[in-house]
């Protein structure tokens, strides 16, 4: 447990609510927003000057990516298009709907599990390794204070 005077009332950033508001217009995974447009709203300035720099775009894509996976940490319902449904563009959006939220988590879901696979291959056959690995993980999915018994996705 984190001892009281390290915590922080607010686990997010003024970018991060920045780009929060930019997500926040965009409800459903039908009116998704693509990174682009969302660096040149959060950037307009340097948007026309510099957004044929592949450079520049990938330093901003990060930024942008970190703020999306700080909103999720928060439990801030942004979902995401990756291009796997042709139909729909690609980009961020707020989840409206259990699909929306179930076509976000898919792939996080799968990630994760694919890293601990990982992990636990990494530890090989010690059992007592595996278990630390497996409290740790309780650990870090338990609620934090005051969110007990609340919705796990927030509104932003």
């Amino acid at each position: 447990m984190i001892p009281r005077s390290q915590r922080t009332a607010d686990p997010l950033n003024e970018f991060d609510y920045r780009v929060a508001a930019i997500i926040s217009s965009r409800r459903g995974a039908a009116n998704a927003i693509a990174i682009g447009e969302i660096i040149a709203q959060m950037w307009p300035e340097e948007w026309f000057r510099m957004s044929g720099s592949a450079r520049w775009l990938r330093n901003h894509e990060r930024e942008i990516k970190g703020a999306v996976h700080n909103l999720r940490r928060a439990g801030r319902a942004v979902g995401s298009n990756r291009g796997a449904m042709k139909a729909l563009p690609k980009g961020y959006f707020m989840v409206e709907t259990a699909k929306e939220l179930e076509d976000t988590v898919g792939p996080l879901r799968r990630q994760a599990l694919n890293q601990l696979v990982t992990v636990g291959r990494l530890l090989g056959s010690d059992r007592e390794k595996l278990r630390d690995l497996a409290g740790q993980i309780r650990l870090a999915l338990e609620p934090a204070e005051g969110r007990a018994g609340g919705s796990p996705v927030q509104e932003l």
